[in-house]
């Protein structure tokens, strides 16, 4: 063999070194596997979480959904019922105050539902957290300014100046 090294110890050699790249291999193995594993249990973790998140949108929904029953199912019966037994005044009184209270919750119950979900939309990656491309304003901003702009505020005219000099003074140079 070359180097003075006989078949013995050149086969002693390469048993030696391919017995420390199966203890280097298997130790990267084994950190590799740990890391997969940290990695796997946070995955795990997050989407526990937004499981929960979503949870409770269905919670919200179910509300929303026995509030709805309520006012369609038992508030228009129980109503017709009272009108036999306390006359249709106090009926209709009964019935509009119930329905005004339940459509007050239901759209609470309704935007509330909206806000966990949108937050569970930014929780899970589906949604940006500053996105108010589906935020509506109420009403038409085009009628509050029309107002401005048509406005009387009471001044008096004869103290503007002539029509060419509305300020009452001359223009700068």
């Amino acid at each position: 063999m070359m180097n003075g090294m006989t078949k013995q110890n050149y086969t002693e050699c390469n048993r030696l070194n391919n017995r420390g790249n199966k203890m280097k291999q298997t130790k990267l193995e084994k950190s590799l596997m740990e890391q997969l594993n940290a990695l796997l249990e946070v995955d795990a973790a997050e989407a526990e979480i937004t499981m929960a998140a979503r949870g409770i949108v269905d919670e919200l929904q179910d509300v929303i959904e026995k509030l709805g029953k309520i006012q369609n199912d038992q508030i228009g019966p129980l109503s017709d019922e009272m009108a036999y037994s306390h006359g249709p005044d106090k009926a209709g009184v009964f019935k509009s105050s119930v329905d005004d209270a339940i459509d007050s919750l239901l759209g609470q119950a309704r935007s509330a539902k909206d806000a966990v979900q949108d937050a569970t939309l930014v929780l899970s990656g589906d949604k940006v957290a500053d996105d108010m491309s589906d935020v509506e304003l109420g009403g038409d901003m085009g009628d509050d300014m029309e107002d401005d702009i048509t406005a009387d505020f009471g001044g008096d005219e004869s103290a503007s100046g002539e029509e060419s000099n509305p300020l009452g003074r001359e223009e700068r140079a």
